[in-house]
């Protein structure tokens, strides 16, 4: 399936609220919420000023683009809430993922995929069913975990930073070089 591509409209609001999702930027709402064919582009249009979206349930993105660069973006939610993404998860300077929502990546794509939490200290377990990623900077806060069960992972000039991190090492592989791994707890 070929994604669709979906952008955020309206201010604050649930990322499964049908009536902040558009097909162009600062477009109207076309009463539907991203699943998990749907690219997410996040722009100046989405917003006026400073603005939430908050995680209820299970969420869904093929990717998501953060191209917002006039007003910041907080994402808020509980434990008890998940984002799935197959796709880019790139993080910017206006962005702060501040959700203690799980993060799930999980493609088959043989693409490598870019995960960058830029200068965000993840508040949330961060899962990786399988899939081909290039990893950044993936910081977590003190007692989460990062499971990472199996795949591809680039990590060049790589910063990666949790309390725990359980990996099935038969089914997992490195590539890179000057990257950091620092576990503070558990491996």
């Amino acid at each position: 399936l070929n994604a669709q591509t979906m952008y955020w409209v309206g201010g604050s609001g649930h990322w499964n609220d049908i009536h902040h999702w558009s097909y162009t930027s600062g477009g109207v709402p076309v009463n539907k919420a991203p699943d998990m064919n749907t690219d997410v582009v996040f722009d100046d249009n989405s917003s006026s000023n400073t603005f939430i979206v908050n995680f209820t349930g299970l969420s869904y993105a093929k990717s998501a683009a953060f191209l917002n660069r006039s007003n910041e973006l907080h994402f808020t939610g509980s434990n008890l809430s998940s984002l799935r993404i197959s796709g880019n998860f790139v993080l910017n300077s206006k962005t702060f993922y501040e959700a203690n929502t799980s993060l799930i990546f999980s493609n088959t794509s043989a693409q490598y995929s870019d995960v960058h939490f830029w200068k965000n200290i993840v508040k949330a377990n961060v899962l990786f069913e399988e899939g081909n990623w290039n990893l950044q900077s993936i910081k977590l806060d003190d007692t989460y975990l990062l499971k990472i069960n199996k795949g591809s992972y680039n990590v060049n000039k790589s910063s990666i930073i949790t309390w725990d991190m359980e990996s099935a090492a038969d089914n997992v592989v490195f590539n890179g070089n000057h990257s950091v791994f620092y576990v503070k707890n558990r491996i």
